[in-house]
């Protein structure tokens, strides 16, 4: 009688005697493997739920502040689907930077001599709006009639 090459199961040829303890034999040999396959799954499924998960979500808006150099008369908000753990605002003279727990975002911007300034603004949250104040409206990213492009990374739990 010939048998399978990875779990030795009995292959029978139509000559060979059919016995029970062979289908037995074969059953455990399976039992086994299926078992083993199992907990290397589960093993597995455990450790990529421990990884977590992200979404990353794009949107944009049309500032309404004022000129470049304009002292804001209020923040600049901007709604999220939900808080984000991080995320990008792109305007066309400053990147802005900041986390979702933060109270602070670094804003980056060409200076006269097109050296990077780094400058500050202040976060103010509510729940998945965020209010942001600077001393300008471009660090606050608000100029009248420009675009700002978001980018938003969330945490997700596992599935």
């Amino acid at each position: 009688m010939k048998q399978t090459e990875n779990y030795q199961l009995n292959q029978w040829d139509p000559t060979d005697r059919i016995m029970m303890e062979d289908f037995n034999a074969d059953n455990a040999r399976l039992d086994a493997a299926l078992t083993g396959q199992g907990g290397q799954l589960a093993a597995l499924a455990a450790a990529l739920a421990a990884k977590g998960n992200c979404s990353i979500a794009v949107t944009s808006y049309t500032g309404a502040g004022g000129s470049r150099s304009d002292v804001p008369s209020k923040p600049t908000t901007v709604q999220f689907q939900k808080k984000p753990v991080f995320f990008i605002i792109k305007g066309d003279t400053a990147l802005l930077f900041a986390t979702g727990a933060s109270a602070m975002a670094a804003c980056i911007s060409p200076t006269v001599n097109w050296d990077m300034a780094i400058l500050g603004a202040t976060l103010t949250w509510n729940g998945s709006l965020v209010s942001i104040s600077s001393s300008y409206v471009n660090y606050q990213m608000d100029e009248t009639g420009k675009l700002y492009e978001v980018i938003a990374f969330y945490a997700e739990d596992a599935k």
